[in-house]
């Protein structure tokens, strides 16, 4: 439902039988409906709390390849367009009412992004849409395993032997997430993965500390450039993944008053920069201090630490267990779009048989493949280049030209058709150099 409609439907029921306004009770009606909706500071903050996460464990090394003058460019590229995709989802979702494509029947979901999908492109679009959405997801789980072997790596508990200890390691990763994702209810984990924000902005603050009383920055201007054009092309998705949100922002824009809807593009434009401008202080400072310690700029800056760091390794711990916590939460959104059908649960874990053998299966081969291909700025880089262009860049572009294909403003037609080129060389060169390097 547009807002148009929503304010319609409010206003037919405060008439008066003589078909009059009772402004009262439009007042009270409105009032009533705005309960508990964020105001425009609100949605800001949160919309910074979804955009950090365990990707930007990676800037510092995206930054040391890339080099400091194409990343600051490249934020401020991906920033721009992340505000045009903003714009193309909220101007179809503000005009499109009751409009459906003739002859298809409206899907039931609750993902309001999906629903769209559906509703421009039809159920081929909405395919497509959901099996890279799935591809995303589950790259991301991928992302998330091998993030959590990187934070456990150095603790000489799970083994002396660096190859069996990696093996003892996953293996523990393993049982602790077919764990959590067979609990009956993963909402509990909430808090767990909520504090995620703490534990990043903790082990940031020690690793600049850290950084500046051990080592010294010697910067040289070859950091201003890229180490080479296939570093540069490769590891663009990084920042694109890093600063990704599209697939949960109309999820928000359904909690946010009314009055404060009109400024949602630019309030989404001030809450990216800040954060663009934190991860460009972040990538600038870390990249220069630890390129010259004895383990270097890793692509999970937390491994740049060495191992007799107490501080550290608790921060570490720290870390995996939030990135545990938010595990099965990601796995929530796979779980309802392949399993159809009741789910028994018990008091703690779901009981229905083929559920928990699927489920299991998925977070082997999750843990398999995050073993074979332990890169996590790889894994990032190519979700980034492939998956995460497509819904965040490609799909609302298409959907705007698509929805909007006879406007007569010619300028949004341009806007459109040249940040889907854009995205479409992203997708296409970046992706191949991703593939082409993957595991090397």
């Amino acid at each position: 439902m547009g807002v148009d409609e929503y304010e319609e439907e409010i206003v037919e029921k405060v008439r008066t039988p003589g078909g009059e306004l009772d402004n009262r009770l439009l007042e009270e009606e409105y009032l009533e409906s705005e309960k508990g909706k964020m105001n425009t500071i609100q949605f800001c903050v949160n919309l910074m709390k979804g955009i950090a996460g365990t990707g930007s464990l990676a800037i510092p090394y995206a930054f040391s390849k890339v080099g400091i003058i194409p990343s600051i460019l490249l934020f401020a590229m991906v920033c721009a367009m992340m505000v045009i995709a903003t714009y193309q989802l909220l101007d179809i979702h503000n005009n499109m009412g009751n409009r459906r494509i003739l002859g298809l029947k409206s899907i039931q979901t609750s993902n309001v992004y999906a629903e769209m999908v559906f509703n421009v492109l039809g159920t081929g679009g909405y395919r497509f849409y959901v099996v890279f959405s799935l591809i995303t997801l589950y790259g991301s789980n991928i992302g998330s395993v091998i993030a959590m072997a990187g934070f456990l790596e150095n603790m000489t508990f799970f083994g002396k032997n660096e190859t069996s200890r990696k093996i003892v390691i996953q293996i523990f990763i393993t049982i602790i997430c077919i764990v959590l994702c067979l609990l009956k209810d993963p909402s509990v984990l909430v808090p767990i993965s909520s504090s995620g924000l703490i534990a990043i902005i903790a082990s940031y603050l020690i690793l600049i500390i850290y950084g500046m009383s051990k080592y010294k920055p010697s910067f040289e201007a070859k950091d201003l450039w890229p180490e080479s054009a296939s570093a540069l092309l490769e590891n663009i998705g990084i920042y694109v993944y890093c600063m990704g949100f599209i697939l949960f922002l109309l999820t928000q824009y359904k909690y946010i008053r009314r009055d404060c809807r009109k400024t949602v593009v630019r309030s989404t434009g001030v809450s990216i920069s800040l954060m663009a401008l934190i991860y460009i202080f972040i990538g600038i400072i870390l990249s220069q201090y630890y390129k010259n310690s004895e383990n270097g700029v890793k692509d999970n800056i937390m491994q740049s630490l060495p191992a007799e760091f107490t501080l550290g390794t608790l921060l570490n711990i720290a870390m995996f267990i939030t990135v545990a916590g938010g595990f099965p939460l990601w796995m929530e959104p796979i779980n309802e779009t392949i399993e159809k059908g009741e789910i028994e649960r018990g008091k703690l874990f779901i009981k229905t048989r083929k559920y928990i053998i699927l489920r299991v299966v998925e977070i082997v081969c999750i843990s398999v493949i995050a073993l074979v291909v332990p890169s996590f700025s790889q894994v990032l880089s190519l979700i980034g280049n492939f998956t995460d262009v497509l819904t965040t860049f490609i799909f609302p572009a298409v959907m705007h030209i698509v929805f909007f294909r006879n406007r007569t403003k010619s300028w949004i037609m341009w806007m459109d058709m040249i940040t889907l080129v854009i995205s479409v060389f992203i997708m296409i060169i970046c992706t191949s150099i991703s593939l082409k390097n993957f595991g090397k």
